[in-house]
């Protein structure tokens, strides 16, 4: 698929795609000009009231699990809908930053359309990364949402008053970063026998040292942290239950650092944090995608009731 283009790859309109007491289709969700790629699984036999979206927010590394995810839900007597955002996967569009609002409130209010139209009237949001903070924003506008599941919000980027998108305004590491590359044998190497690679590393660069760059190429000019804290702190009078995972070695955790206060006071009514070891963050080995996966179900299924929670054996599933 070309970038930018609007035609997708899909699979046939129904499809089990792996054994076990649900089903499994493909779905397209409209939002706005593109066409984003999901796949709903549902429990046989009946229309669960409760719905859960995945937004993964992963471009590289374990989108595995997050197929794991939704299979052990549906098996669990929940529907998933697990998305892939614009510019993702086999979604149309391109991702032109990583903000909070615009496109990505978008998509994942479409998607939660979706999620209503197969006769869910409890939404769960379950989001990884920085489009966990753009999944619990967005749920401002989401008045049927009862529970928010994040996997590594990265609260500190609003330490900062103003943020380029994904990119803090005072911090010059993005520039280091891109130097090191440039200076390593392999990105010598790689500069010399291959044009493709010159012409990323040069685009890279521009976006990453230049903030006037940095502002073109992420589509928009900067974001009011402390205009995202206030909207956090709207969300208490909800009685959102919301639940944050974080390795002991991730930062963001709006514990204890003083330059969090103000997160902390915005979100401290509603969030609670819960700590592993390691790191969860890309969630790159087996340990992390198990303490991932055991936060995510445990924190679903609690906002079932007796009757709804039909969790049985764990299931071994592909």
């Amino acid at each position: 698929m070309s970038p930018g283009s609007n035609a997708l790859v899909v699979p046939p309109p129904f499809c089990n795609l792996s054994e076990g007491p649900f089903d499994e289709r493909y779905e397209e969700v409209v939002a706005g000009d593109d066409r984003l790629f999901a796949i709903i699984a549902t429990p046989r036999g009946r229309v669960p009231d409760v719905g859960v979206l995945l937004v993964h927010a992963v471009t590289t590394g374990q989108n595995r699990l997050w197929i794991r995810l939704g299979r052990d839900l549906a098996a669990r007597g929940v529907t998933s809908l697990r998305l892939d955002l614009h510019g993702q996967g086999e979604s149309s569009g391109i991702q032109r930053d990583r903000g909070f609002d615009g496109k990505t409130r978008r998509d994942v209010l479409a998607a939660v359309e979706v999620l209503r139209a197969q006769g869910c009237t409890r939404i769960v949001l379950v989001s990884y990364c920085w489009a966990a903070l753009a999944v619990l924003l967005a749920a401002d506008a989401i008045p049927d949402a009862v529970a928010a599941v994040l996997v590594r919000p990265p609260f500190e980027v609003l330490r900062a008053p103003v943020v380029l998108a994904g990119l803090d305004a005072g911090s010059r590491s993005p520039a280091r970063k891109v130097l090191r590359t440039l200076v390593s044998p392999a990105g010598r190497q790689r500069l010399i026998a291959d044009a493709d690679y010159r012409a990323w590393v040069a685009a890279r660069a521009l976006r990453r040292i230049t903030p006037q760059a940095a502002r073109q190429a992420a589509g928009q000019t900067t974001f009011d942290a402390q205009d995202v804290v206030r909207r956090l702190a709207g969300l208490g009078p909800r009685r959102l239950s919301v639940a944050a995972l974080f390795g002991t070695d991730d930062p963001g955790a709006p514990e204890s650092d003083p330059r969090d206060r103000a997160v902390r006071d915005a979100v401290g009514s509603y969030l609670r944090v819960e700590r592993v070891p390691g790191s969860v963050h890309g969630h790159g080995t087996l340990e992390a995608q198990e303490a991932v996966r055991d936060f995510v179900l445990r924190n679903v299924l609690a906002t079932l009731t007796p009757s709804e929670n039909e969790t049985g054996p764990a299931l071994d599933l592909p």
